[in-house]
């Protein structure tokens, strides 16, 4: 081979090198602002009457079966909740197993509040499940939103309020 096939085969592979590392710098930098609005995008908020309330979403039969059981009020800052969500619109029934401290429940529907139990007490220790009481909305919901008690309250939430939700779609 002469030596002007060299330094074409030598230049061809740099060339390669070279594409494949701006290639390999591209995708690098794609991933990074994938991971930066994954995070900002699993922030879930929930906006009523101008307070916007970060949420824990609640969307499996496993996550609304367990809820806020076990937690602690401490843990449970006054601009929080837990949204429930469900796949089909109807009358879901709510007790309070291993709560520990009270709750405004928010019955939502078409984006907008159709029934709120307020000062829902938490339960005494070592009370049955059967004995519970239950909580269910006057009407049909798509969703449930638990609160603080006397939230509901304190910002003047009520039924008919409009609800805006800004809910990540990768839970």
């Amino acid at each position: 081979m002469s030596r002007n096939k060299y330094i074409v085969i030598f230049l061809v592979i740099v060339l390669l090198v070279a594409s494949f590392m701006a290639l390999l710098q591209r995708n690098l930098k794609t991933q990074e602002n994938t991971l930066s609005l994954s995070s900002e995008e699993n922030v879930n908020t929930v906006k009523i009457s101008g307070k916007t309330i970060n949420v824990e979403i609640a969307d499996t039969e496993e996550k609304r079966k367990q809820g806020l059981s076990g937690k602690q009020k401490d843990d449970f800052k006054d601009d929080s909740g837990m949204l429930f969500v469900f796949e089909t619109i109807g009358r879901p029934i709510f007790w309070m197993v291993d709560m520990n401290f009270p709750i405004d429940i928010v019955w939502i529907a078409n984006e907008k509040i159709v029934d709120i139990d307020v000062n829902v007490p938490h339960p005494e220790s070592n009370t049955p499940p059967n004995s519970l009481p239950r909580y269910s909305p006057s009407q049909s919901v798509e969703y449930v939103l638990e609160v603080n008690a006397g939230f509901t309250e304190k910002h003047g939430i009520k039924v008919g309020d409009k609800v805006e939700f800004s809910l990540s779609p990768n839970q």
